[in-house]
């Protein structure tokens, strides 16, 4: 609505009016210049006489130049002659020479003028472009989505962006002017100053590392950061650096490379595995077509009268011992198959552990016989109790032994000892063989591995011996270890919770 006695194009007019007068502002203020220029010459008239007549419009000259440029100084210099000549031109001699001079000297300060109006005008639109240059910078360094810092050249920071902040866990108060070591990693500081000093000097324009910082509450951030130098004339005046938080990205590659070594490890056992598994059903074959093979001879011998009377009990014992080498490696398959099946069972009764390891002992004393090995049970207390299965414990007692008969030389002692230590009782079978070889002894009790698993090795067995007895011995709660190494010779201990009384005892 219209205020009543306002026409209603005050406002509408206003603004070209204003425009006008600026526009008429400085011929305005020259030509009154110009006019106070001459009353005060007239004025002056009767003190100086002839002399300098137009050296006072100089002024309203130069004055027309500053306010108004070469324009108004050229028209001041003009109004200022015509003015001075029709005050003074007829009565000053030597007038026009003055009068020449005079406008040679205004278009002097005319030109002076223009120049230091236009050097002004390209300070001030520098001035401008700088200041709106710098509220550019300033926005895209706070609005920026990754760390922006400018840091001096002793690695103070003097600028950061609201993203570094929430990077490194400060707020701007604990950032500006504070060293940018304080809060680099250790193992990082010695790196990331010896690219700053190459940056500084001029060897590098920039440089990337990874480096890690260590944030307000004391945990690593690992971050990616970009780093230049502003220059001056000849030497950097300060650092900007980008900083983008890159710990995810580290997290997902070390869980890649993790997850590569884990795969790689797995193909590996799966491959020695499955040469395992190849080298099992080789022995296998050998080992189950040995005992057959010797039985079916002297089967057939004797059947067809070819063994001599006195030597009928010689083939009758090898007859017996194949078979029952042929019975035990059955049984080792049928255990293996129950120990891959789960279904290996254990019954719990009370035992004696010195009557297990002795009867053990005492069945296999024909077979460290005929080989010429002394096997003897050297119990160090007498009985120890324990619950377990007294089959499956005489089954792991009987592998571990026939094992150590095995590998030892003719004449060679093996003994099994058995005592209670530390609420267990411990049987450890030990031989004088050859040992076992540091690089097989991680994995002695693995199924299908052994040492040498040449069909044209001297020792027989399938390798599952030894599996069998540590899934056997922990159903029992229990350990079964070998050592410590030895250059010849092996220490193979099978411990066994004691029960509670003897335990207590």
């Amino acid at each position: 609505m219209l205020r009543p006695g306002v026409p209603a194009s005050t406002g509408a007019s206003a603004a070209p009016l204003s425009a006008r007068w600026l526009r008429l502002r400085p011929w305005v203020i020259t030509t009154a210049g110009v006019l106070v220029a001459a009353a005060v010459r007239l004025l002056l008239a009767p003190l100086v006489g002839d002399n300098w007549p137009l050296l006072i419009f100089t002024f309203p000259v130069a004055l027309a130049a500053v306010v108004g440029g070469l324009g108004p100084a050229l028209f001041a210099t003009a109004l200022s002659a015509a003015v001075g000549t029709l005050l003074f031109g007829s009565t000053i001699d030597l007038f026009p020479v003055r009068m020449g001079t005079f406008v040679a000297l205004g278009a002097l300060i005319a030109a002076v003028g223009y120049q230091l109006r236009r050097g002004e005008d390209r300070v001030r639109a520098a001035a401008a472009s700088a200041e709106a240059s710098e509220a550019r910078f300033r926005g895209i360094f706070e609005a920026a989505a990754i760390g922006l810092a400018e840091v001096d050249l002793s690695g103070r920071f003097v600028r950061v962006n609201d993203r570094l902040c929430d990077i490194l866990g400060y707020t701007r108060e604990d950032l500006l002017g504070r060293p940018f070591t304080d809060i680099t990693h250790p193992d990082d500081v010695a790196a990331d100053l010896a690219q700053a000093r190459r940056l500084a000097s001029g060897e590098l324009s920039s440089y990337r590392i990874e480096k890690r910082y260590i944030r307000g509450d004391g945990s690593i951030v690992w971050t990616r950061l970009a780093g230049s130098a502003i220059r001056g004339r000849s030497e950097a005046a300060c650092f900007i650096a980008a900083i983008e938080d890159i710990s995810e990205q580290r997290a997902l590659t070390a869980d890649r490379d993790l997850l590569l070594a884990q795969e790689q490890q797995l193909r590996q056992e799966a491959e020695a595995i499955n040469r395992s598994k190849d080298e099992f059903l080789a022995t296998l074959s050998h080992e189950l077509r040995t005992p057959i093979n010797a039985v079916l001879g002297w089967a057939q011998m004797l059947s067809r009268g070819e063994v001599r009377p006195e030597r009928r009990a010689h083939a009758l014992d090898i007859i017996l011992r194949n078979a029952e080498a042929e019975n035990r490696l059955v049984q080792d398959l049928l255990d293996l198959s129950g120990l891959m099946m789960g279904r290996l069972d254990v019954g719990m009764t009370s035992l004696d552990a010195t009557q297990l390891a002795c009867q053990v002992v005492e069945s296999l004393q024909p077979e460290a016989t005929r080989r010429g090995v002394r096997l003897e049970c050297r119990p160090s207390a007498g009985a120890v109790a324990i619950q377990g299965d007294a089959v499956r414990l005489q089954q792991v007692i009987w592998n571990v032994v026939s094992n150590a008969l095995k590998f030892s030389d003719t004449g060679a002692p093996v003994e099994v000892l058995v005592c209670a230590a530390g609420g267990h009782a411990e049987i450890s079978v030990v031989d004088q063989g050859p040992g076992i070889e540091p690089g097989f002894a991680p994995y002695v009790f693995d199924r299908f591995r052994q040492g040498n698993s040449s069909p044209t090795r001297s020792t027989g067995g399938l390798g599952i011996g030894l599996a069998i007895a540590r899934e056997i011995v922990s159903r029992h709660h229990g350990t079964i270890t070998i050592g410590p190494n030895q250059p010849t010779g092996c220490v193979v201990t099978v411990r066994i919770p004691a029960a509670r009384s003897t335990a207590a005892a």
